[in-house]
């Protein structure tokens, strides 16, 4: 039985046109790379979300920094202060975002504001 490239390099090329049309899948906000305001430190810290809870569930980050924040799950989740100092609002299912974090050193609880059982502590040091 003889191979047809015809169908093959077809279905090749198909998949390179899906591939290199996937960036303008993401919002435009998170594609691009701009730099923090003055006196913000980008990505001292990382908080990954999944569905079972957030990884790492404590996090280290300078004051006054962004914190980047990957749902990773499937379902929105948030990162939400027990105290309230901050507050990331619904992330969508592999949405990535920059938080600003506190300016003042010191132990911060934290949870999902739709699954209160899932908590981690940002620490600013």
């Amino acid at each position: 039985m003889r191979f047809k490239r015809t169908p093959f390099l077809l279905l090749i090329f198909i998949f390179g046109v899906l591939v290199s049309g996937c960036n303008k899948l993401i919002p435009e906000q998170f594609r691009r790379v701009t730099p923090p305001p003055p006196g913000i430190e980008r990505n001292t810290g990382e908080i990954r979300m999944l569905d079972s809870g957030f990884v790492p569930t404590e996090v280290r980050a300078k004051p006054n920094s962004l914190i980047n924040i990957i749902n990773n799950g499937s379902i929105p989740h948030s990162v939400t202060s027990d105290t309230g100092t901050f507050d990331s609002g619904l992330i969508e299912a592999g949405q990535p975002i920059d938080m600003e974090g506190p300016s003042e050193p010191g132990s911060y609880p934290f949870h999902c504001s739709i699954h209160p059982e899932i908590k981690g502590v940002l620490t600013i040091e």
